[in-house]
């Protein structure tokens, strides 16, 4: 392109008289560079064309505002949309026609209908006055093939931004749930549910992150031992030093997190004490135990009925509560699973590994911050500027891949600037890099996968085929890969949170519905070294996922 550019003289190119003609030719062009196909030799093979044709194309792309060269050639915002805007084509195309200063100038003297060809000839003998007569011609005729297809369309205004994610350190400040407390303060199955489930968020926390996580939850008087023994004594979790890690058994039924009943009745505990309380006015031993257990299981009675539970009448009480459900639905808790395997080494370093644990931890919305957030919260950590809190992305884990750092890091003092931070994610933190591979993955043959929001979330198409919701999609990958996803079912980073991450850190973008990788991104990936680096670890990651996609049954055709 810049020897083109060259010959042409010092006039840049967005400003020469275009000499293509043909818009399907320009955007078959602009798919194949939205594919990775930069080089005049590519695009020249795949076109089916000589040189000289594509210099005049990407020109004509440069005129529209469409394309850049000046460093490589390189989709711009509005190319990138028009390439992915799907049935919005046309009106992207209106608007890059208006958008030239020759049509402009063109349509302002005309009736508002298509111009005259002479008025076209004029205006282009305007801007380049040493073209000869015949020169003029073919450029006029060039610019009406081009221009022809927004006649009907008229000037349109800049499409609205379409982004509405929620992103941004507040996203990792959410303030957990008021506390029930009805139950009283030590064995209360509410805080044990949401200890449950910010266990299954973060997959690991000290017993400190435990205390705070609490105390800001409205439970400051509630003592954490009991909590610890309870999630033990479940095989909710398993205790690794000063920290809790969840289990293999919790992830496996992480819908018991989802109420208070289902916490309830899947306590061993609670479940010998009704079959007690049934049959203890005949038998010793169950009367024994039942007054043992009466002051803790009481309140959990009281929780669970509205009422002191009674022997006479439990059978329906109990049926009141599970809904034609059988009591044997909730599984019983008690056995934690195969223990994870660690591996203390970044997440793209390990993807052969089954058994890891991996996570989408709240505080990883922080991210979307960028590196000044970043560096804030790593500095006050360093300087124990915030006391004992909540886990933050300062976080250093023992097991579970989630957040910016990997399994035994330390925390860097900081991160240099925005392009390192994102490499730290898409390298440590699994859900960023799996949403970031399926991007990688559409951008080099969009017909292979694409991440859609149409009426709904957002959702992981194969083809015309949706497979699920993203996150959905992705747990089921990494079941397939043998990896645990500690992620609760509901609450938590959701689909648009993860994306917005993303978004902020100029990773991805949102186009007509679409996520789709971000060009700038998308051109250091395949020509700066570090972003190589990291290239060369999710294209497999890509094909992996485009594998298991593939592998998933199609739909039926009244669910698309």
């Amino acid at each position: 392109m810049p020897a083109y550019a060259d010959a042409m003289g010092s006039t840049p190119r967005h400003l020469l008289i275009p000499n293509a003609n043909s818009p399907q030719l320009l955007t078959r062009l602009l798919e194949l560079v939205a594919r990775g196909v930069h080089t005049t030799r590519s695009l020249q093979e795949a076109l089916g064309v000589d040189v000289r044709t594509v210099h005049y194309y990407t020109q004509a792309a440069e005129w529209l505002g469409m394309l850049a060269t000046e460093d490589d050639t390189a989709l711009t915002p509005l190319g990138l949309e028009y390439v992915y805007s799907h049935q919005d084509r046309p009106a992207v195309y209106a608007r890059a026609v208006w958008g030239t200063p020759l049509v402009t100038r063109i349509m302002a003297s005309g009736n508002g209908g298509p111009p005259p060809d002479e008025e076209i000839a004029r205006a282009v003998s305007e801007v380049d006055p040493e073209l000869a007569p015949a020169t003029v011609q073919r450029r006029a005729s060039a610019i009406r093939s081009l221009i022809a297809p927004a006649m009907d369309c008229g000037p349109l205004a800049p499409a609205p931004l379409q982004l509405d994610l929620p992103i941004g350190p507040e996203g990792a400040r959410n303030q957990p749930p008021e506390l029930t407390l009805d139950a009283g303060r030590e064995y209360n199955p509410d805080i044990y549910r949401f200890l449950l489930e910010s266990l299954l968020d973060h997959g690991e926390l000290t017993l400190a992150n435990v205390r705070a996580l609490l105390d800001r939850a409205g439970a400051r008087e509630a003592p954490i031992g009991g909590y610890v023994d309870l999630a033990l004594a479940r095989g909710d979790a398993f205790r690794m030093e000063d920290r809790l890690v969840i289990t293999r058994m919790a992830v496996l039924h992480r819908d018991l997190a989802a109420t208070t009943p289902s916490i309830i009745l899947s306590e061993p505990g609670y479940r010998g004490w009704i079959a007690d309380l049934l049959v203890a006015t005949g038998d010793r031993s169950a009367e024994i135990r039942r007054d043992r257990l009466a002051a803790r299981y009481q309140v959990w009675d009281q929780r669970l009925f509205g009422r002191p539970a009674d022997p006479d009448t439990l059978t329906v009480d109990l049926g009141r509560v599970l809904m034609d459900r059988p009591l044997e639905s909730y599984p019983v808790r008690g056995d934690g699973g195969a223990p994870f395997t660690v591996e203390r080494a970044p997440f793209l370093d390990v993807l052969d590994q089954p058994g890891i644990a991996i996570a989408l931890p709240p505080p990883l919305a922080g991210a979307g911050g960028g590196v000044t957030w970043v560096n804030q919260v790593l500095r006050d950590a360093r300087h124990g500027v915030r006391g004992v809190g909540p886990p933050d992305l300062a976080h250093r884990p023992a097991v579970v891949h989630g957040g910016l750092l990997h399994p035994g890091e330390p925390p860097p003092r900081a991160v240099p600037d925005n392009r390192s931070l994102r490499l730290r994610l898409l390298t440590n933190a699994p859900y960023p890099a799996l949403a970031t591979s399926l991007l990688l993955l559409h951008r080099l043959d969009a017909g292979r996968a694409q991440i859609v929001e149409q009426e709904g979330p957002w959702t992981v198409r194969l083809g015309d085929a949706p497979h699920g919701e993203l996150l959905t999609v992705l747990d089921g990958f990494a079941a397939a890969r043998g990896w645990i996803s500690c992620r609760r079912q509901q609450g938590g980073v959701n689909a648009s949170m993860l994306l917005g991450i993303l978004v902020q850190l100029d990773v991805a973008t949102v186009v007509a519905g679409t996520a789709v990788l971000a060009e700038p991104f998308f051109t250091r990936l395949r020509r700066d070294a570090e972003e190589m680096e990291v290239r060369a670890k999710l294209q497999p990651l890509a094909e992996m996922l485009s594998d298991h996609l593939h592998q998933l049954p199609v739909p039926p055709a009244e669910d698309r």
